[in-house]
């Protein structure tokens, strides 16, 4: 693999991508060669959250907000629930029990489509 020479997206500035790092990256599963240079990709870094309730993916245990849940009536048993989502009244909203009877299984027991 030749080395390749690309144009930074932030800076504009042309940058070397080594054959050394192009391997690295097929390793790692990247399929795209990088589109900024060294330094704005550590500049990139430098700004993102640090605070792993704001979305710090580097120690693998990521907090969340919890979403907001409305009030709402299942539409198959009448039951209160809450969805995570605003009803709008246009479409049905279901339990949690009536929305499992809703969804099709697949063999494996799956309710996920295989597209």
């Amino acid at each position: 693999m030749p080395d390749q020479i690309f144009k930074c997206r932030d800076c504009g500035n042309p940058f070397e991508f080594a054959a050394e790092e192009q391997e690295a990256f097929a390793r790692r599963g990247f399929f795209h060669p990088p589109s900024r240079c060294l330094s704005c990709r550590e500049t990139r870094a430098a700004s993102r959250p640090q605070n792993p309730s704001q979305g710090n993916f580097s120690n693998g245990n990521v907090r969340r907000e919890e979403p907001t849940m409305h009030p709402a009536v299942c539409a198959t048993c009448g039951k209160a629930t809450e969805v995570p989502f605003l009803p709008r009244g246009d479409r049905p909203v279901y339990c949690r029990e009536c929305h499992a009877k809703q969804r099709p299984r697949t063999a494996s027991g799956s309710s996920r489509r295989d597209w």
